[in-house]
């Protein structure tokens, strides 16, 4: 047993209402474990813009891991995540 901190940033941090937050973990949790139970913690808002709530698909985001980008679209949710990981969700960025 552990927790992890959830870092937020630009738009998720301003529908959350935080910048970040304090998960609590099991043995062999995953990326994915942690987004859900992120997902539960603030509700159908915060949700709807990190999933496609027809689908239960994850929009296009970034997650960042031990210094290692995990895009939502072709990312391994499988990741498991130790006591103490940091992990930052990011909205992607574009340009041209």
């Amino acid at each position: 047993m552990g927790s992890v901190k959830v870092k937020l940033y630009a738009h998720l941090r301003q529908v959350a209402g935080i910048h970040e937050v304090a998960v609590e973990i099991g043995e062999q949790s995953t990326i994915k474990d942690v987004l859900e139970m992120t997902l539960k913690s603030f509700g159908p808002n915060f949700e709807k813009n990190l999933k496609n709530t027809s689908t239960g698909e994850f929009a296009p985001f970034l997650i960042m891991i031990r210094r290692k980008e995990i895009s939502s679209i072709k990312g391994d949710f499988n990741t498991e995540v130790i006591d103490g990981d940091e992990i930052s969700l990011l909205d992607p960025t574009g340009g041209g």
